[in-house]
């Protein structure tokens, strides 16, 4: 797989390690990890482990509600017109 990770590929992950909670329960983490944030940013320390949670905990929430992440974004994230046609996923190079 090299440097890229496939969103897929992280939910995968998630859904194995985290299983699967209550509906109410995830949000609960998701609402947590969303706090943890907003503190992290107030101190302008340990945003990325506190966005790292964040999304852990928004990919484990699409898992409860059977939700493929990877569905979620066309609609939210403009993605150039040669960029749609190939693989879906991430790729974490330096820019």
């Amino acid at each position: 797989m090299g440097n890229e990770i496939t969103l897929s590929y992280i939910q995968e992950m998630v859904r194995r390690r985290e299983g699967r909670l209550g509906e109410k329960q995830q949000l609960l983490h998701l609402m947590r990890a969303m706090g943890d944030l907003a503190q992290a940013v107030e101190r302008e320390e340990g945003m990325e482990g506190a966005i790292g949670d964040m999304l852990y905990n928004l990919f484990a929430l699409a898992n409860t509600y059977g939700i493929d992440i990877e569905d979620c974004l066309p609609e939210s994230v403009p993605v150039p017109q040669q960029e749609k046609k190939t693989a879906r996923g991430l790729d974490f190079r330096p820019l």
